[in-house]
């Protein structure tokens, strides 16, 4: 494309500033939750490593200016020789807003990488002629070498993965390669998009799972493969990030964390030996059937205090369909084992999936409560492309909006079935959130409307509940007002100099 190459003939002859780096720009759009993005983070330290300039500008987090503002000011104090955008699927339809307004300032090299590319590949290049580069996959080492083609003055033809767009015709190769070695990837970098400190951390110990479950992605992001990191290697990036973020705990997000026992044993009893000193959550990736008695003991002392458990559906028949490679006798043993150490346990569930009805749906609240679940998050069905699920909802269901429409934050019901119609999943999501205190917000409506928005839901769905509600809301709405839109739940102290583009922040 003329485009891709002027940009690249610029940047192999020096750059706008006369450097042999390519400086990109990287933006995050508004999503559904507040919280740092992780991939972006890895690509930034990726970039960095491989001698490239990244700055991230994360229109997720920080909504105190208006977003056109802050792109146009950006691109001009940092005039960038590419502009990399992460897309998931719920923020696509900003995106294509994003690309109009972008090319308005700039004219370089547009790519765009994340969950939605790998999933619908062409399909982008299709929607929009203002997209010149596609990365499908990890992006950790195939955007930088696509920044080192460009800054030669080559296209990123041949490299796994990427595509890219030259006189009309599509070019690349649509199979992208997982990193095998995790290890190499340099630890993620989130002082690019301006954070300066952060409570909680967001640690990945593995990629990937290998099993087949009906609602998930992870067959096509991930390829169904599981891959490690060396637990030293995780002590190490602790140890760093305490030193670097003043972190106050971490979190374990992986898929599957739980899948090699012995693995987690060996970690668990490093965050030990080595004394790191951090309490730990497991938001996700311990299956059922890999609880053991060592296992929950370990957890403990090494620091977990709460873990949580995709159950999904508590019914039988529900459960079965879902491909899950587990029975819910295992759920209810690994609930009774990490409960008897002294863990906070909660369970995550999805309303809708094939075979739910409104009467399963509450039994498996009720069973929740049975067996102990301190917090139950109950979220609609949303099907992603690419999963099974996905092809039964458009076979069997009542779409009401599309997919990327919907907001997982604010509960919104894509779809229903005769079995379960949307006024009986509207009124079950939301009943079960208040009964659970998972509050519904809209993060594109200031506080106080999502203050009175769940005073509102409080009173129509779980009236009786009305003083632990006060209680919960005395705590914790006062300080969702103090804290304002520039935070996450747990602390995130961002540098307003980054986004305020201050003489001082200037080169």
């Amino acid at each position: 494309m003329k485009r891709l190459k002027e940009q690249a003939i610029i940047s192999s002859s020096g750059g706008s500033e006369g450097t042999n780096f390519m400086r990109i720009l990287i933006i995050d759009p508004p999503g559904n939750l507040l919280g740092v993005n992780v991939g972006i983070a890895y690509l930034a330290g990726a970039l960095k490593a491989a001698g490239h300039d990244p700055v991230v500008l994360d229109l997720n987090n920080f909504r105190s200016v208006p977003w056109p503002k802050l792109c146009s000011d950006f691109l001009e104090h940092h005039r960038p020789d590419a502009v990399g955008i992460s897309v998931v699927s719920m923020a696509y339809p900003f995106v294509l807003e994003l690309l109009k307004v972008l090319r308005q300032h700039f004219n370089g090299p547009i790519l765009l990488g994340g969950a939605h590319v790998t999933i619908h590949k062409k399909d982008l290049f299709r929607d929009s002629e203002l997209v010149d580069i596609l990365i499908m996959g990890e992006g950790e080492k195939s955007l930088p070498e696509t920044l080192s083609r460009l800054e030669q003055g080559a296209t990123p033809q041949g490299i796994p993965g990427v595509l890219h767009r030259e006189n009309g015709n599509v070019h690349g190769e649509n199979d992208f390669e997982l990193i095998r070695d995790l290890d190499s990837v340099p630890f993620p970098d989130f002082r690019a998009s301006g954070v300066v400190s952060m409570d909680r951390y967001p640690l990945l110990t593995s990629r990937g799972c290998p099993f087949h479950c009906i609602y998930c992605e992870s067959a096509v992001l991930q390829k169904r493969r599981w891959r490690p990191r060396d637990p030293r290697k995780l002590i190490e990036e602790l140890r760093w990030a305490k030193e670097t973020y003043r972190i106050q705990f971490f979190i374990i997000q992986d898929d599957n964390f739980s899948l090699k026992k012995d693995r987690a044993l060996t970690f668990l009893n490093l965050l030990m030996e080595e004394r790191i000193g951090l309490p730990w959550y497991c938001t996700n990736g311990v299956r059922a059937d890999t609880v053991t008695e060592e296992l929950a003991r370990l957890m403990w002392d090494s620091g977990c205090r709460s873990a949580s458990l995709g159950i999904e559906s508590m019914d039988p028949d529900v459960f079965n369909n879902l491909k899950k490679g587990e029975t819910l006798e295992d759920v209810r043993r690994a609930i009774r084992i990490l409960k008897a150490q002294g863990m906070t346990i909660n369970g995550l569930f999805i309303v809708g999936l094939p075979g739910d009805t409104y009467e399963k749906t509450m039994r498996s609240y009720r069973e929740g409560k049975t067996l102990g679940l301190e917090r139950m998050f109950f979220q609609p069905l949303i099907p992603y492309p690419a999963t099974e699920v996905y092809e039964w909802s458009h076979q069997h269901g009542t779409y009401y909006m599309h997919y990327q429409d919907s907001c997982l934050s604010r509960l919104d019901v894509v779809f229903d079935t005769p079995e379960f119609p949307r006024a009986q999943r509207v009124r079950a999501v939301h009943k079960l959130a208040m009964k659970s205190k998972v509050y519904p917000r809209d993060p594109d409506r200031s506080s106080l409307w999502n203050l009175f928005h769940i005073l509102g839901m409080i009173f129509r769905y779980d009236p009786t509940g009305l003083p632990g509600h006060l209680r919960w809301l005395g705590q914790k709405g006062l300080a969702i007002l103090r804290r304002g839109r520039l935070q996450v739940e747990a602390t995130l102290q961002l540098d307003e100099a980054h986004y305020r583009l201050t003489r001082e922040k200037r080169d």
